[in-house]
């Protein structure tokens, strides 16, 4: 047990001075973590003491005997120089770096001095998810509204949201429209109300009309409580430009198959709801 706890210290260590020296985020270690791991099958460990190395931290000031021998036999597979004691220590460029960042699809091209190269992988990664998030979002609200709509007539929104927790909403509504007025020089946000609501808003206008909307339309009431709600820390990470976590990433997408399950499964009848009477 002693064995196993000073070895765990060490290769602890090893990772917290490399994100000290380097100031990425975990991710943006775990990313180049993956990328050393799909070259060759080691321990997790083991390849962020090699990413390390190669950062100029040497893995023997923190790891020894079995350890530190894992280390530099995985290095010598891989085709890198060991971690030796007597090894030179591995250039690092000198002087600031100033990346050039190229959107292609928005045809600019521009510089940071002060954006690490992590914040840009990061920036990549997460530009994967937000696709998911944006529809799973919108889906959820155009189900909402349509129905509101077909069954409430228009002005569904000022007449039909009664409840307290709905009419707080409305307040703070309203006081984004009022915010947004006095910022002319941009775009507004959206054509109706509920454009102006975030997720879990959503989850209060659906609840104040539960006989509507459960259990058919938006399926068993907790389990839709549960996807708005462990939705909705996933976008607030990811609409405040941090990263989400590999783990969230991908629950994130199994939030959005789960939807369009549902919707599958339910799609005549959220059509016919969604359709006004004649």
């Amino acid at each position: 047990m002693a064995r196993a706890s000073k070895a765990t210290k060490g290769f602890t260590a090893l990772r917290q001075a490399l994100l000290e020296q380097t100031k990425w985020s975990p991710f943006a270690l775990s990313r180049r973590v993956r990328a050393v791991k799909q070259r060759l099958p080691m321990k997790t460990k083991v390849a962020q003491a090699i990413v390390a190395h190669g950062e100029g931290l040497r893995p023997d000031r923190y790891l020894g005997g079995a350890d530190l021998q894992e280390v530099q036999q995985t290095m010598a597979k891989l085709g890198g120089a060991p971690a030796s004691a007597n090894g030179p220590r591995p250039k690092r460029a000198k002087g600031p770096v100033t990346r050039v960042i190229n959107f292609k699809a928005l045809g600019i091209q521009t510089s940071d001095p002060f954006l690490d190269k992590g914040k840009l992988d990061e920036a990549v990664e997460m530009s994967k998810s937000y696709p998911v998030l944006y529809v799973l979002e919108n889906s959820i609200r155009t189900v909402i509204k349509g129905v509101m709509e077909a069954k409430y007539g228009p002005d569904w929104w000022n007449k039909e949201l009664t409840s307290a927790k709905a009419s707080q909403l409305k307040n703070k509504v309203d006081d984004r429209l009022k915010k947004e007025e006095q910022q002319s020089w941009h775009q507004r946000r959206g054509a109706h109300q509920i454009d102006y609501v975030d997720l879990t808003d959503l989850l209060v206008i659906a609840q104040s009309k539960r006989d509507v909307f459960f259990d058919r339309l938006l399926g068993d009431e907790k389990w839709f409580e549960s996807l708005v709600s462990e939705t909705s820390p996933s976008r607030n990470v990811l609409c405040h430009m941090n990263p989400l976590a590999d783990h969230s990433v991908t629950a994130l997408g199994v939030r959005l198959t789960q939807w369009h399950n549902h919707l599958k499964a339910r799609e005549a009848e959220i059509r016919a709801a969604m359709t006004p009477a004649t």
